[in-house]
């Protein structure tokens, strides 16, 4: 799959290595060593992961040496077979921060990892940091790793991990008493549900890739939702300095979050695909949102690129749906593709109450329609680059709100090879509305988010850096 180019992701590898001090540590290892309880040195440590879990307290890290693990024989059945098991909040870190190297390989059998909290504590941060989590199953809910939370308010979280090639279907491992969200099929690399508390989800520094999530039949609770993440919490759901892409589900091909707020930065979303071989009552409250699904009752999209995403419904690149305030800020959304049948939308949707607020975003070259508004009334478009023409709007909608808009051409550097930073003749550069939020912040590159010269913000994903010395002539 194509690449964002130059992209950086792993910007705080050296921070994640350091340990937790504040709680004990464990080992597992695949190097030979004789395994001793607790596994609290690696001459000592358990030979799979699950041993150092179960000798491990609340808020203990287990630290996992570079190999291959599979589902070890006292494997946990939960939901599917598990290759680790964790029913506390702690931390598994690789050995080295390398995902390539610590891989927990699914055999295309089995899930990576589930985090099942379901006591009433606040605790530290639970999750992976360093893992390659591949080639995993299961059935309705997180093919690669699932995180459920019960009681209690805690963070979620996958640090530094690659997470590709999982798949979630529908089948008989259902959550029970969760009514038909139990029943369903939620997250081809990770699932996130958390049961009416503020706990949270992050997803930093990760490559999510072509992870899916299948449909088992025509029914509401059939439908597959979030190919490479489902998340429902009430607390902040994160995706920053990550990529997604060549994910694929009927309902939100890359990423679905729901409830709660939602936060997406500094991220790419490429090639995704909401499709479906199925035939839907209503197939317009289902095949939706290619890239990104916003259901989230405040949901922001920042400095991020949006390229290639498909949905055979509605919502090439990203969908709000309900309630939800969609607030997009500086991204580039180029080449999204919906289906022309159902108002083909390349970017944003907002439908019932709620509003979309886009500012200094490039939105161009998005099939068949740029954007696609129906029952919103409060949408506003400002110092964007869009064709104002080429947006769809229901009949209760008037033609968006705003200000500083153009319709030039935004003049990529190299649309071709997928390089979408901005020549120096881009009308787009410094004629964004610049942003409280933007003061030490830092573009997609990760170069400072406003010129040092001009004080002016470009609008997208990049910040114009020309070459040679700049001068400043007092």
């Amino acid at each position: 799959m194509k690449k964002i180019i130059n992209m950086l992701l792993y910007v705080s590898m050296a921070v994640s290595l350091q340990a937790n001090a504040a709680a004990d540590e464990h080992y597992a290892a695949r190097n030979g060593q004789v395994p001793s309880s607790p596994y609290s040195t690696w001459a000592t440590a358990a030979s799979n992961i699950q041993d150092a879990v179960n000798a491990a307290n609340t808020n203990d890290t287990v630290w996992v040496g570079a190999g291959r693990y599979t589902a070890p024989a006292n494997a946990v059945f939960l939901l599917g077979t598990n290759i680790v098991f964790i029913d506390k909040p702690m931390m598994l870190r690789s050995s080295n921060g390398v995902p390539a190297d610590t891989v927990l390989d699914g055999e295309g059998l089995n899930r990576a990892a589930v985090f099942w909290i379901t006591n009433n504590m606040t605790s530290s941060p639970s999750g992976l940091n360093g893992f390659t989590v591949r080639n995993c199953y299961a059935t309705n809910m997180g093919g690669g790793i699932l995180f459920y939370q019960r009681y209690g308010v805690w963070t979620a979280e996958v640090r530094n991990c690659i997470v590709a090639d999982n798949l979630v279907e529908y089948g008989t491992n259902a959550l029970t008493g969760g009514g038909n969200l139990g029943r369903g099929i939620y997250g081809g690399g990770i699932c996130c549900y958390c049961y009416d508390r503020k706990s949270g989800l992050l997803v930093t520094n990760s490559v999510l890739r072509n992870n899916r999530a299948l449909s088992g039949g025509t029914d509401d609770w059939q439908i597959a939702y979030g190919g490479a993440i489902w998340a429902r919490t009430d607390g902040l759901k994160q995706i920053v300095f990550s990529r997604v892409e060549s994910n694929t589900a009927p309902s939100a091909g890359g990423v679905y979050f729901t409830r709660g707020e939602g936060l997406v930065a500094n991220s790419g979303f490429l090639g995704n695909r909401a499709i479906t071989n199925r035939t839907y009552w209503n197939i317009l409250n289902v095949i939706i949102g290619g890239g990104l699904y916003m259901g989230s009752s405040v949901g922001t999209v920042r400095n991020s690129l949006f390229y290639e995403n498909y949905s055979q419904g509605y919502g090439g690149a990203i969908v709000a749906f309900g309630s939800t305030w969609l607030d997009v800020q500086n991204c580039t959304i180029v080449s999204n593709r919906g289906d022309l049948n159902y108002g083909g939308s390349g970017t944003a949707i907002s439908r019932r109450s709620g509003g979309v607020t886009v500012c200094n975003t490039i939105i161009y070259s998005n099939q068949f329609k740029e954007v696609h508004i129906a029952s919103a009334a409060n949408v506003f478009f400002t110092n964007c680059c869009l064709t104002t023409t080429n947006i769809w709007l229901s009949s209760t909608v008037t033609n968006p709100a705003g200000s500083g808009n153009i319709t030039n051409a935004p003049l990529f550097v190299n649309p071709g090879l997928y390089d979408y930073r901005l020549q120096v003749n881009s009308p787009c550069i410094n004629t964004g509305l610049n942003q409280p939020w933007m003061e030490g912040a830092l573009d997609l590159d990760l170069h400072s988010r406003k010129d040092r010269y001009s004080g002016r913000v470009d609008m997208g994903c990049y910040e114009k850096i020309f070459n040679g010395m700049i001068y400043k002539i007092h």
